[in-house]
């Protein structure tokens, strides 16, 4: 009678962190134009990335998701040093 063994987790399953880099490369990319949450899918990405470059299991998918979450990231940088600058350019008005 076969035992019921539970299935391997995202973490231990060697193809899971390249589907996540890719996936999380791709939302970096489409939340980059809001300031700083670009840059943090795209940093987890890259994590998830380096992780599934190193399981040697669908290292397409790892790299593809490194090359665009790097894309996200500069997008994300050049977005937030936008709106820092527009921020900082802003006169507040005297209240006196």
């Amino acid at each position: 009678m076969p035992t019921n063994t539970p299935t391997p987790t995202t973490l231990n399953n060697p193809r899971g962190a390249s589907v996540a880099s890719l996936a999380a490369g791709i939302v970096s990319v489409i939340v980059s134009l809001v300031p700083f949450a670009g840059f943090v899918f795209g940093v987890s990405a890259v994590i998830f990335g380096i992780f599934g470059l190193k399981s040697k299991k669908n290292p397409l998918w790892a790299t593809a998701g490194i090359i665009i979450a790097s894309i996200g990231i500069v997008i994300s940088i050049i977005v937030s040093t936008i709106f820092i600058v527009a921020v900082s350019s802003l006169e507040i008005p005297n209240q006196s």
